[in-house]
């Protein structure tokens, strides 16, 4: 694998660790995994407009 030099948010990181304690999966499998949920939406999304749309909005969601 190869390390992207990906910041997460410190609200990310506590629901991964969250996520992590309660399920026993690992933090970096719990991110690859909500990270191919992300892209599989934005993938999804069906025009260019959607698909910015949806890129811009969750990233503010992630900041916030």
């Amino acid at each position: 694998m190869k390390q992207i030099g990906v910041q997460f948010g410190d609200k990310q990181v506590l629901q991964i660790e969250d996520l992590a304690a309660s399920s026993g999966f690992g933090k970096s499998r719990i991110a690859r995994a909500a990270m191919q949920i992300g892209l599989a939406a934005i993938r999804d999304a069906a025009t260019d407009t959607r698909r910015d749309e949806v890129i811009a909005i969750n990233d503010l969601k992630a900041v916030n």
